[in-house]
């Protein structure tokens, strides 16, 4: 991220000190951030700081405490009640850092799901009226999808299984060998989730049946049978899902037809409640609803304010319903679940 290019959407001729002082506090802010290591925590992050950098929306009270925090450090004079936009456009700058700079691994990590909520919440919005403004968010937008389809792939990868020799010539022993084990079923289980993953898309595909609204597939109107197989698969994923995954929810869709999302829950109608309760009981569709708009949007059966009212292909809201249902399972997946 160029953070003296972006600190002129709050400060017009910004001095060499101005942009030292504020790339310290950023860069401190982006620190606080790789932290994190609940999900849901990240994922509300990721509401917050796209609500309030992007739609008009405030940071909530403890985040803001943190980022004027870090400001203020830097800069003594700094007054809460003079820089909202100066706050959120700082926190977004440390979180494009974040993802930008975190190495890249089959675990997912924070950068990874910060990634993953900022993505899904920029993505349906309106652009922004100020072009500066609109700059930031189209970069951050392009980072984190780039950030997410890259984990998505690695995260795919079979885990090599470390060679262990526990009896004869080289054989290990003792405590070396209960460390030497670890590895070994670590790598088994990964594995083993990747394995047990495809196995149930594919027993879902052979059954050609939506559990969600206890019908086949291929007997529902074409805007229900493609928003109940976008959720269904995201449902079985133990991982992000890459390109082939939407490859294959989209394998039936008429991706030609275009629908806004008001048009696509009137389509949708006695059906949506039946979608919805598959994931009434998490809590981050409410609590960080600016990531999951299409989820939100079908639990409360009408359009989440703020999303842009464009029509979209039905292609992407199955993408859509795909990638936001497949976010609610990082939670359990990454390890970071509260």
């Amino acid at each position: 991220m160029d953070i003296a290019k972006h600190i002129r959407i709050f400060e017009v001729s910004p001095s060499d000190d101005f942009t030292t002082k504020r790339t310290t506090a950023i860069r401190a802010i982006r620190t606080a951030f790789a932290k994190i290591t609940v999900t849901t925590e990240l994922l509300q992050l990721a509401a917050g700081l796209a609500e309030a950098g992007f739609a008009g929306g405030a940071l909530g009270e403890e985040l803001q405490t943190q980022i004027f925090g870090a400001l203020k450090k830097q800069s003594p004079s700094l007054v809460v009640d003079d820089c909202a936009v100066e706050m959120a456009v700082s926190a977004l700058l440390a979180a494009g850092e974040l993802i930008e700079q975190a190495g890249n691994n089959s675990e997912l990590g924070a950068a990874d799901i910060l990634a993953l909520g900022l993505w899904l919440a920029v993505d349906l919005l309106p652009a922004a009226d100020e072009p500066k403004l609109e700059q930031l968010r189209s970069e951050i937008q392009i980072l984190a999808r780039g950030r997410v389809l890259t984990a998505a792939q690695a995260s795919r990868d079979r885990s090599t299984v470390p060679d262990l020799r526990l009896s004869g010539e080289g054989a290990v022993t003792g405590d070396a060998a209960a460390k030497a084990i670890a590895p070994v079923v670590e790598a088994l289980r990964a594995n083993a989730a990747l394995d047990r993953e495809e196995l149930d898309l594919l027993w879902w595909l052979y059954a050609d049946r939506s559990e969600l609204i206890g019908a086949r597939l291929l007997a529902l109107d074409p805007v229900v049978r493609a928003i109940a197989v976008g959720i269904e698969i995201g449902s079985m994923m133990r991982r992000v899902p890459s390109q082939a995954y939407r490859n294959l929810a989209l394998r039936d869709v008429d991706t030609a037809m275009q629908l806004t999302l008001g048009e696509l829950l009137a389509t949708l109608g006695d059906h949506r409640a039946a979608l919805a309760a598959s994931f009434a009981d998490f809590d981050s569709v409410a609590n960080a609803a600016a990531v999951f708009p299409l989820l939100s949007s079908l639990r409360e059966g009408s359009v989440r304010a703020g999303i842009d009212g464009r029509a979209r292909s039905l292609g992407d809201w199955t993408a859509r319903a795909l990638l936001e249902r497949s976010a609610l399972q990082v939670q359990f997946i990454s390890g970071r679940r509260k």
